[in-house]
């Protein structure tokens, strides 16, 4: 969450774009806000060069996939904790809060595969 002249902005989560999240707090907005919705989320760091090769990718999903709702993070901190994250890029699929599946370290053909099979299942 960002601070401003003592004005408190929350991020918005909408489908068809990839929205930064900072904290737990923000995941249970996102949840709240998108009952019976896939979300991903993808804990990222900008120095990792896989990381960097599978941002454009991920986000290219928001374009392809408005029926889920795509975060990322940068880091891992407790939220990646809470879902077993261990390392960069891991990404998390959750539904109304529920762990749906997650997988790590993959690679672009491994993103698009998951995109179009998996999610397509749960929502």
């Amino acid at each position: 969450m960002v601070r401003c002249l003592n004005e408190e902005l929350r991020p918005s989560f909408a489908g068809g774009r990839v929205t930064e999240i900072f904290s737990e707090e923000d995941l249970q907005e996102v949840t709240k806000q998108n009952e019976g919705t896939v979300i991903g989320i993808y804990f990222y760091r900008a120095w990792c060069t896989p990381c960097k090769k599978l941002t454009p990718v991920y986000e290219s999903l928001a374009d392809q996939y408005n029926t889920i709702v795509l975060l990322k993070m940068d880091g891992l901190g407790d939220l990646g904790s809470r879902f077993g994250a261990d390392g960069y890029p891991t990404f998390v699929f959750l539904k109304n809060g529920k762990f749906l599946f997650s997988f790590d370290r993959g690679n672009e053909n491994t993103l698009r595969q998951v995109a179009n099979e998996p999610i397509t299942l749960f929502t």
